[in-house]
Order: structure tokens, then C-alpha cells, then sequence
């Protein structure tokens, strides 16, 4: 999906070319990407939210979002290799 590498690429700017290669090769990689936009998006609504549990949830989507975030990070490492 062109919206997924986008974002992906934006956030992992300067490493474009890895990116390209590993979306392009891994569905794993893939299924990751994927994951983090989704999280991303729901992060974002979590965050402008207004309800009760908000803020609780949008931390849940922070700490996902971090670690959906080292896990492409070490693809795209082993990916260098």
C-alpha cells in the first residue's frame, strides 16, 4: 500500500532505500509497517480524544508505537546486512 510506504518512509527518512527493499521483499516487513500506521493513526485519535480514558489509551498506542517502531528499525538493520 503507497499510504503505508509514505508514512513509513517519512518516519524512517534517510533510510529510504532500505525501506523500499525490505517493503518490497518481506511480508513481514510489510505486516509491520502496516501495524505501525495503524497504531500511529490510533495514537493520533487517542490523543485529540476528549473522553475519560484517553489519556490512558493514548499512552497504551505510544508504548506500541515505540515498539512497533524498534522492530522496523532492527529490519531494516538486519536488511543492511
Amino acid at each position: 500500500d503507497e499510504a503505508t510506504l509514505a508514512k513509513v518512509r517519512r518516519r524512517f527518512a534517510g533510510r529510504e532505500a532500505a525501506v523500499d527493499r525490505a517493503f518490497e521483499t518481506s511480508e513481514t516487513f510489510r505486516g509491520l509497517c502496516r501495524d505501525y500506521v495503524a497504531c500511529a493513526n490510533a495514537l493520533a485519535r487517542w490523543q485529540k480524544s476528549e473522553t475519560e480514558g484517553a489519556p490512558l489509551r493514548a499512552a497504551e498506542y505510544s508504548e506500541l508505537l515505540d515498539e512497533l517502531t524498534r522492530e522496523i528499525e532492527a529490519q531494516l538493520h538486519a536488511e543492511v546486512r
